[in-house]
């Protein structure tokens, strides 16, 4: 999964300041087009709802030899987020999302579609969560030579919750890709949420993960210093 830097290619856009609302539309160094707009409810501070969407027209850059077409965006929404995480509680969730984005450079072609959304909360220090979730996303890389690789992820999420004493993990959703995974799919469920103190391996919890043709691995931590793995090749 190759990186599309946003905040590179916006040196484009040379009117543009991060105001209230902006849209800015430039010429990329080798021809095609890079639109920026943003939305900033206070434009001193975050705030729910701010937005930053980057739109690539087959823009070329020279310095980078990558040719770039598709779109992304960032979202933030949150309540309270405290004095710059220092302080105790804060509420932040921000949503990525790629649409049909494409990148070509000298060793192939990229193609990222999907989003993510990335989440943190605290009530009070060591208290609340941190989320991964991406409810679908799919890339592929086809190389200058050889075969194309592929892959896709639907309804993940990888959650863990704290308190002062112990930090709670699960981890649920699906994979399916060309490498690793042979064309097939896994399934991956935790039926038993993975528990450890603080500064210790998980004591309790279960892990399956379930590939399309029926087989079945599990993982089950016995205690913190013992994990028991199971395999069912069907």
């Amino acid at each position: 999964l190759k990186t599309f830097d946003a905040s590179r290619h916006a040196a484009y856009a040379k009117g543009g300041t991060f105001g209230a609302t902006t849209d800015t539309t430039a010429n990329c160094s080798g021809g095609g087009t890079i639109r920026i707009e943003t939305s900033f409810a206070r434009p001193s501070a975050s705030s729910a709802g701010d937005r930053v969407a980057v739109t690539y027209d087959n823009c070329i850059d020279l310095l980078a030899r990558t040719e770039t077409d598709g779109k992304l965006e960032f979202v933030l929404t949150y309540a309270g987020l405290g004095d710059y995480f220092r302080e105790p509680a804060y509420d932040v969730r921000v949503t990525y999302t790629l649409t049909q984005m494409r990148t070509i450079d000298r060793s192939g072609t990229s193609t990222v579609d999907g989003s993510l959304v990335l989440e943190s909360v605290r009530s009070a220090v060591r208290t609340g969560h941190d989320s991964f979730a991406a409810p679908r996303l799919e890339s592929s890389f086809t190389p200058l030579a050889g075969a194309r690789s592929w892959s896709t992820v639907n309804d993940f999420v990888a959650r863990n919750d704290y308190t002062t004493s112990t930090t709670t993990t699960t981890l649920d959703g699906t994979v399916a890709g060309s490498d690793g995974l042979n064309e097939g799919s896994v399934i991956v469920d935790t039926t038993t949420p993975f528990v450890r103190a603080i500064g210790h391996y998980p004591h309790v919890g279960v892990l399956t993960a379930t590939g399309d043709q029926g087989t079945k691995a599990e993982v089950r931590a016995i205690d913190d210093t013992t994990v028991r793995l199971s395999l069912d090749a069907n």
